[in-house]
């Protein structure tokens, strides 16, 4: 799946609610509200799964492209060996 479709000029222009994707199973979502955060959704024997990574942005406590593509890569590696990216929880 092709990946880095987002670009930082895009995302701050992206101003209707929805989910845009980045490229294999990293998501930028944009709420009513205007506030953007970062989503990992994947499936595991049939279920969707998702992860947040916190809000886009830069800054204390947000998240920037390059940084969730780098969590996201952490992520699918996780996942691409049977694994839950999920640190602390083994239920989900």
């Amino acid at each position: 799946m092709a990946r880095h479709k987002l670009a930082d000029s895009k995302i701050k222009s992206l101003t209707k609610p929805g989910v845009y994707g980045d490229g294999d199973g990293l998501y930028l979502r944009v709420q009513p509200s205007g506030s953007r955060s970062w989503v990992f959704i994947w499936r595991r024997f049939g279920t969707r799964r998702e992860m947040g990574f916190g809000p886009y942005g830069s800054g204390s406590g947000h998240v920037s492209l390059a940084a969730a593509r780098i969590k996201a890569e952490e992520a699918r590696a996780i996942v691409g060996v049977g694994g839950e990216p999920y640190p602390h929880r083994s239920d989900h």
